[in-house]
């Protein structure tokens, strides 16, 4: 990176368990931050870019902005993680980046403008300037991203636990889903046409679709090739049958390789986990049965989601009750199955706050567009 980091970032935040308030004496610290990166080399030409900055080394600039405490965190995490550099983990983006992925109500970027003031570090005029109209960012598509960010922890915390029930002793080989035991018996050109034929009938059957505009545009934020590739339920092979006209042997062929493809996935990801799995979590899990921690981000994402789409406003650090909450199933408050149970009941009331609220359906780009170019002027002209 060939730039002052420091003079080009307009604003800084303290993220994570710091800024939600769950945090213990010994936790991390995380900054999130933004900047413009210098126009002639970095916005102008080609030969350089920069999308963030997330080097431990080039974080360390900032740490004169630390309390004694946040100080103290960050040599404590720095003498476990990177004993060689005392310096906080986390990312400053460029704005750019950052107004992409916020106007997409990305739940990590998005608590970085609505940060209380108590949690921000550095702010420029344009920094401020930018906090000011963080409104614009907010919109119904906080549903699927709160939602989808949730389930994605539980599909972890789901995972996991059917690991330490049900550990894999043994690596899953091509025999044992009736596959030849050297090659495929369809070529990895063939498996590729037949999703990419699957992935278009689906998206035309989208568009043809009764459901509502509304409906059809955030289905069209999900990509539906990376669905059919991550995996196919078992019952639905009839149907996809059905819809592409292949011939029974082919698509039993299709199905053993998905599964056996799925299978070897599962593997991969479980040996994964021995392998890097970290000793106080791995102690959580066995004391509780499921990872405790990964909950906690469940139950706040679930708070927060909610609390934009009832009031248009996202609270990073947490109010009292959300907090003793949020902290409540970190400390195992929970079983697995009341989480479940919560996780499902917890999501309908999203969806009826979704209904209900008053955000727009989604974020007016243009106007976004209009501040991103204004904020980079404001910053050009010496006024950061």
């Amino acid at each position: 990176m060939a730039f002052d980091l420091r003079k080009q970032t307009v604003l800084l935040v303290v993220g994570g368990s710091r800024a939600y308030g769950t945090h213990k004496p010994t936790s991390d610290l995380d900054i999130k931050g933004i900047l413009i990166p210098p126009l002639r080399q970095y916005r102008l030409g080609i030969l350089h870019h920069v999308d963030q900055v997330d080097s431990v080394g080039e974080l360390g600039v900032f740490n004169d902005l630390l309390s004694p405490e946040l100080l103290e965190a960050v040599a404590l995490d720095s003498k476990e993680r990177h004993p060689k550099v005392v310096a906080p983990e986390g990312a400053v983006y460029d704005i750019r980046k950052y107004f992409d992925l916020a106007l997409d109500a990305n739940p990590n970027i998005l608590e970085l403008v609505w940060s209380e003031d108590h949690l921000v570090l550095l702010e420029t005029p344009t920094g401020k300037t930018l906090r000011e109209n963080r409104q614009m960012f907010l919109s119904k598509k906080v549903l699927h991203t709160y939602k989808g960010y949730a389930f994605s922890q539980m599909k972890r915390i789901r995972n996991h636990r059917s690991w330490l029930l049900n550990p894999m002793l043994q690596e899953p080989l091509r025999e044992d889903f009736g596959l030849p035991p050297q090659n495929s018996t369809l070529s990895a050109d063939e498996q590729g046409a037949f999703l990419w034929v699957l992935a278009e009938i689906l998206e035309e059957k989208l568009a043809s679709s009764r459901l509502s505009e509304a409906v059809k545009e955030e289905l069209k934020t999900i990509s539906i090739k990376d669905c059919a590739a991550a995996g196919i339920p078992d019952k639905a092979w009839p149907v996809i049958q059905q819809m592409t006209g292949a011939s029974n042997e082919f698509v039993s062929a299709m199905m053993r390789e998905r599964q056996y493809k799925n299978a070897r996935a599962q593997w991969t990801s479980y040996q994964n986990w021995k392998k890097t799995r970290n000793p106080k979590r791995a102690e959580l899990e066995s004391k509780h049965g499921f990872d405790c921690k990964h909950a906690s981000h469940v139950a706040r994402l679930y708070c927060q989601g909610k609390e934009i789409l009832e009031t248009g406003h996202l609270s990073v650090t947490l109010p009292a009750d959300q907090r003793e909450f949020v902290l409540h199933v970190r400390d195992g408050g929970m079983s697995f199955d009341e989480l479940e149970e919560w996780f499902e009941t917890e999501g309908l009331v999203i969806d009826k706050a979704a209904t209900a609220s008053q955000l727009p359906r989604a974020p007016d780009r243009v106007a976004a567009n209009e501040l991103l170019i204004e904020l980079q002027e404001q910053f050009d002209s010496g006024q950061p």
